[in-house]
């Protein structure tokens, strides 16, 4: 009886060590780590809150978005429901299935973009211009409406001339460019250009950045997805999926496996050269069957910001504290230790780099069990689409 009472009475004591611990530990966080993480925090501020992606008290899409403050050269990324676009952003466990540029047309905003069915004749000449109202807007076909679940609009952070891009996309939009449906980035021909959403964007980049250390490629990630599935549907787990990934590979004559230089979409925002600016989502995403997938977007994204705040310090950080800070899980903790042990072995005086933090830490996630788990359960409670999407790169 004795021994109870004294449980009973320090108990909450222990629970109160704890608690200050913690918070001791979170004190400690790297002052540029906190502003980095805080300024990202709030755009995803919708992202990230514990039960993300609630209430439906939004305006459309479009009037979400903060117009006054864009600037030609921004990147933005939407992710449309549908089978194809939502196995496009899986493929790469990335939140977005699209990509285009921002131009500023006086007061008129365009995007100019790389797919398919900008082509008059499907296989035809694929780069066009849009108005930005049109790009955001739910896509209607034969009665089938398809919307835009979000957006993601990214700024680089390296300066660049906006006249120089803006010229290299118009001398695009009348050249010879084929949709490369091969995702491959060394088939151009001396007539022809073949580019696919994101490799379009990438090669604007490359004219007027001038450099090649803004971007990692997505390929360890989506090899390993490719593998991990074919072993899963030999033991008939997540047949759904399977199911939805070879009605994709059939309908786009898209054969994924071994990969190489691959630019996702999701590549632009977890890249070290851009900075979020905005998120926007659909007002009815919250009462969508695609909330349970756009969750799992969530989940990751909160120890992505964390990789991406981490750019430019030193090994020797205190990342403990920094996880602390931003309110880890424990899972994705672990995760992260895994990660950064295999960077900090090629000495204690280096740097994080974020690009291959991000990588890293989603090609661990390619290869876990757990990644299926969940969207596993997100598909089965997907309403069966009537098409798949507007198949997105």
């Amino acid at each position: 009886m004795n021994k109870r009472v004294h449980l009973g009475v320090f108990f909450p004591v222990f629970i109160l060590l704890g608690l200050f611990s913690c918070s001791d530990v979170a004190e400690r966080a790297d002052p540029q780590f906190k502003q980095a993480f805080d300024e990202q925090s709030a755009v995803y501020s919708d992202v990230l809150r514990k039960d993300a992606f609630t209430g439906s008290d939004l305006p459309p899409l479009y009037d979400q978005l903060p117009h006054a403050q864009l600037r030609s050269g921004d990147v933005i990324l939407r992710l449309m429901a549908g089978a194809s676009s939502i196995l496009t952003s899986f493929s790469s466990l990335g939140g977005y299935s699209h990509v285009g540029v921002i131009l500023r047309e006086g007061d008129s905003l365009m995007v100019a973009d790389c797919q398919p069915h900008n082509a008059a004749v499907m296989g035809e000449h694929c780069i066009k211009k849009h108005r930005l109202y049109d790009w955001v807007q739910d896509f209607q076909l034969k009665g089938d409406v398809t919307p835009v679940l979000s957006v993601m609009i990214m700024r680089t952070t390296h300066s660049f001339s906006e006249e120089a891009l803006t010229a290299a996309v118009n001398a695009m939009l009348y050249g010879n460019v084929r949709f490369d449906s091969q995702f491959a980035l060394n088939n151009d021909l001396p007539e022809q250009q073949n580019l696919y959403c994101s490799e379009f964007v990438y090669v604007l980049f490359q004219s007027v950045l001038k450099r090649d250390d803004w971007v990692y490629f997505a390929d360890p990630i989506t090899n390993k997805l490719i593998e991990h599935v074919l072993i899963l549907e030999k033991q008939n787990k997540y047949p759904e999926f399977c199911r939805m990934l070879h009605v994709i590979e059939e309908r786009f004559h898209v054969k994924m496996r071994g990969v190489k230089d691959l630019i996702a979409p999701s590549v632009f925002e977890s890249s070290s050269a851009f900075r979020p600016i905005f998120f926007a989502r659909h007002p009815d995403l919250a009462s969508s069957s695609y909330l349970p997938l756009m969750k799992m977007y969530a989940y990751l994204q909160r120890a992505v910001i964390v990789l991406r705040s981490l750019h430019g310090l030193p090994f020797r950080s205190d990342v403990e504290a920094e996880m602390a800070y931003a309110g880890l899980p424990t899972e994705q903790k672990q995760m992260i230790r895994k990660v950064i042990a295999g960077l900090a072995a090629n000495g204690p005086d280096g740097k994080f780099a974020s690009n291959e933090l991000v990588s890293g830490l989603l090609s661990a996630y390619a290869g876990s069990e757990a990644t299926f788990a969940m969207v596993g359960k997100a598909i089965a409670k997907m309403e069966r689409p009537q098409g798949h999407g507007r198949g997105e790169d």
